[in-house]
């Protein structure tokens, strides 16, 4: 389906950016390279507009091609760079200069436990990392400032919430649920109460740059994914993050299983370094998260490859 924008729109979604761009440190001096796509895409056209508004010099570089991308911004001494978070790690493996501000999006990063630390040992220690979240119905939604303590709603354009998906109750501060979407300012295709799709959390904390709605952990996933256990909704994508958060390894499998009607939850950890002497507190964090006491909670040496998720109770009550 087509989404549509007036003149007026394209103004207003501009204007909300500048302010970013502005906390970010980008000045009317830098050089920006804008390694998204612009055809049928609206991103690439997004940072395009936004960025030349304000003041700033872009190329439209474009995606791929990461010796051509390195070539350009190497020559003509691009400080801003706009990307993917993978392609920025690609370019700074491919030997592009070092750069002062990334704009990144497309992709998970802020709840990606680590992420910005490897890019920042590509592309400088010093490099201001801001993160993004918008869609194609709505853009933009959310940034990190230079503060990074999560993506700020940009309430001067889009009002946020958080609703249970089941009931489409509204969530209180500091719950996952589902985020739905209503434009404040939107000529064309305004939305009224859009339903995302993704799990977030919004939080209410003021912040140095003048924000104060925040999702503190950016995306954490989709509500396709929720599981009921113990009568409780559970995300998987929450013990993800809560373990990447904790310093206990990246992977992890959980199953399920049912014992004369009562769920149990079994979760199996990578046996990393250090990760032992953490399972009081990741307990006890994964209890806070998500309303739920893990029955057993185990550390193996190497986890295969698969599903990070097996929900055995299915399968035995279509056995029985």
């Amino acid at each position: 389906m087509p989404i549509f924008h007036t003149a007026g729109d394209l103004e207003c979604m501009h204007q909300v950016c500048h302010r970013s761009l502005e906390a970010a440190g980008v000045t009317r001096n830098d050089i920006c390279a804008v390694t998204f796509g612009y055809h049928l895409f609206i991103a690439g056209l997004f940072y395009q507009g936004q960025l030349e508004t304000y003041g700033a010099k872009v190329i439209p570089v474009g995606p791929g091609e990461t010796d051509r991308a390195v070539d350009i911004i190497n020559r003509h001494g691009v400080t801003v760079l706009v990307a993917n978070p993978s392609f920025a790690l690609k370019l700074g493996s491919s030997g592009m200069n070092r750069i002062k501000i990334l704009f990144a999006g497309g992709e998970p990063l802020t709840s990606v436990s680590g992420y910005k630390d490897r890019i920042r040992q590509a592309l400088g220690r010093d490099l201001v990392i801001i993160d993004s979240y918008s869609m194609s119905e709505c853009i933009p939604i959310a940034r990190n400032c230079a503060m990074e303590t999560g993506l700020h709603i940009m309430d001067e354009f889009v009002y946020a919430e958080i609703i249970d998906p089941e009931t489409g109750k509204n969530l209180e501060n500091g719950r996952m649920g589902e985020l739905v979407l209503t434009h404040i300012k939107k000529e064309a295709q305004p939305l009224l109460r859009y339903r995302t799709g993704d799990l977030a959390e919004l939080v209410e904390t003021p912040c140095n740059c003048g924000r104060h709605v925040t999702m503190p952990r950016g995306i954490s996933g989709r509500t396709g994914e929720m599981l009921k256990v113990k009568g409780v909704k559970l995300y998987p994508s929450q013990i993800k993050t809560i373990i990447n958060e904790h310093g206990t390894g990246t992977g992890f499998r959980l199953t399920i299983r049912s014992e004369k009607g009562v769920d149990r939850l079994i979760l199996t950890l990578e046996d990393i370094p250090g990760a032992r002497p953490k399972l009081k507190n990741l307990r006890h964090a994964l209890r806070k998260a998500t309303l739920l006491n893990f029955d057993e909670i185990a550390f193996r040496g190497h986890l295969e490859e698969g599903p990070m998720v097996s929900d055995e109770r299915d399968v035995l009550s279509s056995t029985l």
